[in-house]
Formats: structure tokens, sequence, C-alpha cells
């Protein structure tokens, strides 16, 4: 997990429920000698994300409907890290302040990035929805912890992911989106039945645990279709300027290796964050259309307007620029952080500048003639 991660040690359960009452029917000892609650009990997850962000993050508040999504608290938060660190000027130096404002494409019943980004750096948000219930869940959340930096939109087209949603000249310091992650409502039940049947649970326990709305779990080309129509509504202005990163979770390495391919043929800078938490392995791939030059003049804005960004490791040196970042030993492969090596050191997710297209204002054909010529020249001359 990130260096700033609160998640990082490990949690006793029976502790936590000792100041959180309602957690404690839900508790066992395990065959370790350690606690711990069935997290194939939908009940048991809610309450323990609940109690985390009561006891973490000070909310007072926090319920969806049924059927919805329950977010991993730990894992999510390393996404709103990460986020930072890739925002900051310079290494360890995170900007504050509702200066700063990120999009959450899909913010779900949970508001859970809002929340826990405006808890950890007091930042603003927009979240976007295509789901109104969703949407009056997350109001109602935002409203009873009076987090009143988030604005909460419908987006009315669910074909579209930022059209629709930012609003004439409007700019966000970054977006961030957990895309479905199926093709097809069928093909997210035979996962989860595989998953659950890898762990030696019954058909009940899968039942019990299946959760999540089709528009959740499930979309055209899953999370590759999805992000792809990101990339897409990215490339287009006003949307390519209004957002300095973009960016997106993935479960599937198939599916970061297929995008960072389009990303690529688009042009677009990016990098890769790998994030751990126990046996499960997720990936956030994020892009930007923007130089430095643009980005480090939006950072100074977010700053000015906050005051200053502080300073979360001491004795880093000075700002990197792309010229640095691009000179560094990364060849492209994907970025794998160890627990110890969190986003605070940015030299281990280098900005890979994307091949870019050639445009030929004559054909093809004469410029290959063009350079078959030449070189029969040279070797005349020779």
């Amino acid at each position: 997990m990130h260096l700033r991660n609160r998640h990082r040690e490990y949690l006793d359960y029976r502790d936590l429920a000792s100041r959180q009452p309602s957690l404690l029917p839900f508790v066992y000892t395990n065959r370790f000698g350690g606690t711990s609650i069935d997290y194939a009990n939908d009940l048991a997850l809610r309450e323990l994300t609940r109690c985390l962000l009561f006891e973490f993050y000070s909310l007072s508040f926090w319920k969806i409907p049924d059927g919805y999504l329950c977010p991993p608290v730990p894992q999510r938060v390393d996404y709103i890290h990460r986020m930072a660190d890739l925002i900051s000027r310079s290494p360890g130096s995170v900007p504050h302040g509702q200066g700063v404002r990120g999009l959450d494409v899909g913010t779900g019943a949970s508001c859970i990035y809002c929340v826990l980004g405006v808890n950890e750096y007091g930042w603003s948000f927009i979240g976007s929805d295509t789901d109104p219930v969703a949407l009056a869940s997350a109001k109602k959340i935002i409203k009873k912890n009076h987090l009143a930096q988030v604005d909460l939109r419908h987006q009315p087209d669910a074909s579209r992911i930022f059209s629709g949603v930012l609003h004439e000249n409007e700019s966000v310091a970054f977006c961030l989106s957990n895309p479905p992650f199926h093709e097809s409502s069928e093909h997210a039940a035979r996962a989860a039945g595989r998953k659950w049947q890898r762990l030696g649970r019954s058909e009940a326990s899968v039942e019990k645990n299946y959760q999540g709305r089709d528009t959740e779990l499930c979309c055209a080309g899953g999370e590759v279709g999805f992000v792809t129509r990101m990339v897409e509504e990215s490339l287009e202005e006003p949307v390519r300027s209004s957002c300095v990163w973009f960016s997106a979770m993935l479960s599937r390495e198939t599916s970061l290796k297929s995008l960072l391919k389009l990303l690529d043929s688009c042009g677009a800078q990016r990098r890769v964050f790998e994030m751990r938490q126990g046996k499960m392995l997720k990936w956030v791939l994020a892009w930007t259309f923007l130089t430095y030059q643009q980005r480090d003049v939006r950072a100074a804005s977010w700053e000015r307007d906050n005051g200053s960004a502080s300073s979360i490791v001491a004795g880093k040196g000075n700002r990197t620029s792309d010229a640095d970042l691009t000179s560094s030993a990364w060849t492209g492969d994907l970025i794998s952080e160890t627990a110890e090596a969190g986003a605070s050191q940015m030299e281990d997710a280098v900005e890979k500048p994307a091949k870019r297209k050639r445009h030929l204002a004559v054909p093809v054909e004469d410029v290959v003639e063009d350079a078959v010529k030449k070189k029969r020249k040279e070797k005349t001359h020779k």
C-alpha cells in the first residue's frame, strides 16, 4: 500500500469493534489465532466499511441501498494517494485545499472517492453518475457529513463520460474512475461463482456476497470498452485541455496492455501504478495530453489558491521535468511498487513519451522512393 495509507498496519478487528460495537457480531477468531470477518457476508463488509469511515475519516453517517457495491476503503484511498502524487509539483509536496478539484466518474451510491479525497486532502470534487438512485444515496452521505465541496451531477447520457458533466470553461486537476469490469451480467455471475469456488465456498455464499447493480458491474466491452471511450472523449476539445490527468483503475493486466497501446497511438503521456492489497492486484492507468510546462502552470495555480502545498516527505529534491523523467531507466514495462516503495518515490512511475504518428504532407510512396535514391547516392559517393 501507499506510504500515506492509514491502513498499512495490521487491522485488529476486535480492537476496532471495541470502539465501533456494531462490528462485533461479525468478528471471529480465525484458524491462525487472529481476528477476522466473513468476507462472503455482504452485511459484514458494509459494517466494516462504515466502521472504517467512522474510525479513520470522522464520518458521522454512511449507508448505501441494498444491492449496490460496497467499496473496500484501503484500496480506494490508495487510489486517492496515487492521484495526490500525480498532481504534485515535486515528490512529497502534495497540494491541499478546495482549489484542487477532481472528477469522480461513476461516483456510485457510496461516493467513496469524494469522501476520502475531501477528508485526506481537503480537495473539492465533482461526482457524476447515470443512476438517479445512486446519486440520491451519495447526496445523503454528502449532506449528513457536511461535505459542501462535493458537487454531484447526473450524467443523462450513459454512452458519454465527460460530455454533459463538465460545464463550459470548467477544469479539473484529475479524473478517476473504477469502470465496470464485466462485459455482461452473465459474465459477472460466472466470475463470482468461480471466485468463491476457488475459495471453497458454497453457492449460498456466492449468492450472499454477489452484490452490485448491472450499471456498476457491466458495460459494453467491459473495462477495456469503458476506458477506450474515456480515451476517445479525452482526445476531444474542450475535454482534452480541461483535465490535467485522466485515470482509471483496471483489474486485468491484459486490459492494461491493450490500453497502453491505444494511448501510445494517441500521443498521450501515461503512467501506471500497481496497487496490491493482500492477494488482490489492481493497476491505475493515468494519461495526459498537456506538456510538463502546462501542467506546472496549473499546479502553481492550485498552490496560489490554497496558500501552499503541504510537504509530506522532507529532504526530497527539486521538481522533475519531463526531460529528467524520460531520461531515467524506465523501459515502459509495468511499474511494480513494493509496500516500501510508495508513490512518494515518483521516479518509480516515470512518464513514457508516446510514439507519435508521423503526419506526411506527401504520399508515403514518394517518401520511400526519395529515401532509396538518397541511399544509392550515398553509396556512389563512397
